[in-house]
């Protein structure tokens, strides 16, 4: 019920057309446990997406 109001809303603003679903959420690792070279070359092409704005 929550899931389906959620992604009527996300059609409703736009953000989603009808019958899509927002990709999976990727839960990324603690720094200190991380492969930093391995988890930037991961993220390389979805950068933009983990930027914070100041």
């Amino acid at each position: 019920e929550l899931k389906r109001v959620i992604l009527t809303e996300l059609v409703k603003q736009g953000i989603l057309k009808d019958g899509e679903e927002p990709p999976p959420v990727r839960i990324a690792t603690p720094p200190k446990k991380v492969n930093i070279n391995k988890f930037i070359n991961a993220i390389q092409h979805d950068f933009d997406k983990y930027r914070v704005l100041r």
